[in-house]
């Protein structure tokens, strides 16, 4: 196994400060052996891409309504854009956790994770991650990256650590697409729109200053970056592969409001969990919405469908066709509560006359 910057840091610690009171923060470093029982199946493409996101909150793209202009990029790219997809906790570690293992609520240290499910099914195998790698005791997210068959994390230690650009990740992805093995799956990890955002701009311009107050401003900088992460790596891939795919989708939401602490992780507003989900593919040449209510927890399904990758284990789910006939419930950092009943938080509009 390929692996890049595996030490031990004892960086964790701050990790978990913004997690909600009560959110998972057991480290582990190490999970069961899966048992997902592969059925022959076709690969739908030669590469695929899943990138998971951090902090993006959808109503503040403008391909999914904000009225001021996020997303130039996405607002006409051709692709899939959900707008109802639900992301299982606010906050990283809770959510990814019942996202990319499948059968998380049974048994947290299973195995049946998408990374060993992609690598079962005879793919090559990526996770590079511009999150932290903690080493020895490594959060779950790491230990189902360990999974992979090659694994780079732009940091040593934690996530603050260092304030490693995004960017970086596209230059890794095209070491791992000059790669001449087939079919492939890569598993990109951002740190996004991760408090502090102003943090993760680098050189990126703000032209939202002066018409919002400068963290808010600095947020939708960060989602104004993801746009153009997105675009570039579309070409990227457009470049490299005749039959590609890429799913992008943030790991939680975000309160965003004019209080104190403007940008933060909130357990207990519909914004902690309203997400995107996007995928653009070489086959895909038109710009859709698709308006469905779907969790997050149905990932390792959406997950299969997009790959053609077909196992017992998990029951079909189209994402054209499929959506959650049960409330969509959500993780609060303690315990699990119906999506719907949280409350909602009025979006921050720029200020008038500015």
């Amino acid at each position: 196994m390929d692996s890049v910057h595996h030490i031990w840091c004892p960086l964790f610690s701050q990790e978990f400060q913004d997690l909600p009171d009560g959110a998972e923060t057991t480290l582990t470093n190490q999970h069961g052996a899966d048992n997902w029982k592969i059925l022959p199946g076709v690969p739908l493409y030669d590469t695929i891409v899943i990138v998971t996101g951090e902090s993006v909150r959808r109503d503040y793209m403008s391909v999914y309504g904000y009225p001021v202009p996020t997303t130039p990029w996405l607002n006409t790219a051709p692709g899939l854009f959900i707008d109802g997809y639900t992301s299982a906790a606010a906050s990283t570690v809770p959510s990814l956790s019942r996202t990319l293992i499948y059968d998380y609520e049974q048994n947290p240290d299973s195995g049946n994770n998408v990374v060993a499910l992609a690598a079962k099914a005879g793919y090559s195998t990526w996770w590079i991650s511009n999150q932290g790698k903690l080493g020895e005791h490594d959060t779950r997210i790491s230990v189902i990256a360990s999974d992979a068959e090659h694994t780079v994390f732009l940091k040593k230690g934690s996530f603050a650590s260092r304030k490693t650009d995004d960017m970086l990740l596209l230059q890794e992805t095209e070491r791992a697409l000059a790669d001449k093995s087939s079919p492939k799956v890569i598993f990109l990890h951002m740190i996004g729109s991760h408090p502090n955002p102003c943090d993760r701009l680098n050189s990126w311009p703000n032209h939202y200053l002066g018409q919002y107050p400068r963290k808010i401003a600095c947020y939708l900088a960060s989602i104004s970056k993801l746009d153009n992460f997105l675009g570039q790596l579309d070409g990227i891939l457009r470049r490299h592969s005749r039959h590609f795919a890429m799913l992008y989708f943030s790991d939680h939401g975000m309160s965003v409001s004019d209080s104190a602490n403007p940008v933060h992780h909130d357990g207990h507003i519909q914004g902690g969990y309203s997400v995107p989900l996007i995928i653009t593919a070489s086959d895909i040449t038109s710009h859709q919405s698709v308006s469905r209510k779907i969790s997050a927890r149905h990932f390792a399904g959406i997950f299969q469908w997009l790959t053609g990758i077909r196992t017992e284990n998990i029951p079909p789910f189209n994402l054209l066709t499929d959506e959650d006939n049960e409330p969509v419930m959500v993780f609060n950092g303690e315990r699990n509560v119906l999506a719907d009943s949280l409350k909602p938080q009025p979006l921050i509009l720029p200020v008038k006359g500015k």
